[in-house]
């Protein structure tokens, strides 16, 4: 067996959602550019996987003299009994479309001994793995993906031809609520800021950086870099793939789902991941920063083809009427803001929208915050529009506040507020997120907002329940 150690850090997702981009990243945070012993894939092994058998590779993860950094693909649940509250647990998420396409090349670019070593090893439960060839289209298969569990697992009803995604991402999301030593790192994040995230990383796994070396170790961390290197990073140096570790390490990318799966599937797949994730864990996994489906027709879209690291994906995307999201654009056509704010391409881009009632949307996406890039911009929004919230809670007299017109009222968030009271130091222009300490606030502090909020405004309004539209109820409460 692997005895735990209390500094052992431990590398956790479902599939596809960046295992082996994190066993690359604590590699490079560990040894900091120095020599290292074996590969990433080498010293960080999968202690869970039957091959090889715990009996010839639990010796090997024992010897190992420097700090632990293993690999799991089992649930919470599952792993209950070898949770060690010492170590250091990173989740990795992806938006499970994505997973499932990656999923889809690493099991079309099998080799024969992948599946050797699938079925035909020692150890093996429930029957035996199927052949792509044979499995049907891309389609197809994400329908059993969705609606089909394995057959040696019965409590779960998804995650065809391997395990449940989503029972994944709820298990160890409930664990991570109770338990201070998960972290949750988000696919996407890595992709939009790898820097950042990995110094994050680098705080929470209690490692220094050296600022010097820093770039470098960034560089060994890009897709570019291991795709370099793919026999190196891969497991067993891209033996199970036809194509060795570029089969492995294949493109990196989100999305290329669009295009494939039908807006009847998006919207299925959608349903379930709100339905059968935590409400949050939902939100960070599933929720869309895409833009609504064909906004990119209400604004010079032109401006954004300058951008030649946009432009190839942007154009095959309009071409194929997949750029954005046709939920996103059907909520827009539906409630007609006033605003929507959107983000995920990284280029700045305003839209107006109009409504055929002289009402219209003004749609605003903006640059990622980098230097020499347009990150931000100022909006005057006048309160007394009747298009906007338009009024302030009821104040006592004597207050400097103007009485309120009728509409909705302006409500606040103790927590945050108190958020920024206790850090309220390090809000200036030369902060540095690596640098600077974080501190949760206290139940004092939310009672001293409270109190100030007490004073200035007369109480602390909540907000009442959302009216929503009819189409956007569940199905029975329509009925």
């Amino acid at each position: 067996g692997v005895n735990p150690r209390p500094d052992d850090i431990i590398i956790v997702t479902a599939y596809k959602s960046g295992t082996t981009w994190m066993q690359q990243i604590i590699s490079e945070l560990f040894f900091h550019g120095k020599a290292k012993p074996a590969s990433a894939a080498d010293m960080s092994h999968w202690v869970d996987l039957r091959v090889p058998p715990i009996e010839v590779i639990g010796p090997v993860i024992e010897g190992q003299s420097w700090r632990r950094f293993l690999r799991t693909h089992l649930p919470a649940d599952a792993f209950e009994p070898y949770f060690n509250k010492s170590a250091k647990y990173i989740y990795g998420g992806r938006d499970g479309r994505d997973a499932f396409m990656s999923m889809i090349n690493h099991w079309e670019k099998a080799a024969d001994v992948w599946y050797a070593s699938m079925n035909e090893s020692p150890g093996r439960v429930g029957p035996a793995m199927p052949n792509y060839a044979e499995a049907g289209s891309v389609p197809e298969i994400f329908d059993r993906w969705l609606l089909e569990g394995w057959p040696s697992l019965p409590n779960e009803s998804d995650g065809y031809p391997m395990w449940s995604l989503f029972h994944n991402n709820a298990s160890w999301w409930e664990k991570g609520q109770a338990n201070s030593n998960i972290m949750f790192v988000h696919f996407n994040d890595l992709k939009a800021d790898l820097q950042g995230e990995m110094l994050r990383i680098a705080r929470f796994i209690e490692v220094e950086v050296d600022e010097e070396l820093l770039p470098d170790l960034v560089k060994a961390c890009t897709f570019e870099e291991m795709k370099k290197n793919a026999d190196t990073v891969a497991p067993m140096n891209g033996l199970l793939w036809k194509g060795g570790g570029n089969d492995f390490i294949f493109k990196g990318t989100n999305h290329r789902w669009k295009g494939v799966l039908s807006d009847e599937q998006v919207a299925a797949y959608e349903e379930k991941a709100s339905r059968v994730l935590p409400p949050k864990c939902a939100k960070w996994l599933v929720v869309s920063y895409d833009w609504p489906r064909g906004i990119w027709k209400f604004g010079n879209y032109e401006e954004m083809f300058l951008h030649q690291d946009l432009s190839s994906d942007l154009k095959r995307e309009m071409d194929g009427n997949t750029l954005g999201s046709p939920a996103a654009m059907d909520l827009l056509k539906k409630l007609r803001p006033p605003f929507w704010f959107s983000a995920n391409l990284h280029v700045k881009f305003p839209a107006l929208v109009p409504h055929g009632d002289g009402t219209f949307t003004r749609f605003l996406a903006l640059d990622r915050c980098k230097g020499r890039r347009e990150f931000l911009q100022v909006l005057d929004i006048d309160p007394s529009s009747p298009s906007c919230m338009r009024s302030l809670p009821q104040v006592r007299q004597g207050t400097r506040w103007p009485r309120p017109t009728p509409g909705p009222p302006l409500c606040f968030d103790l927590e945050w507020l108190a958020l920024q009271k206790v850090n309220h130091q390090n809000m200036d222009f030369a902060w540095k997120p690596e640098k600077a300490k974080i501190a949760p606030p206290s139940k004092d502090d939310i009672a001293w907002v409270k109190q100030r909020l007490e004073e200035k405004v007369g109480g602390v309004p909540r907000p009442a329940p959302p009216k929503r539209h009819p189409s956007l109820l569940p199905t029975k409460l329509r009925e």
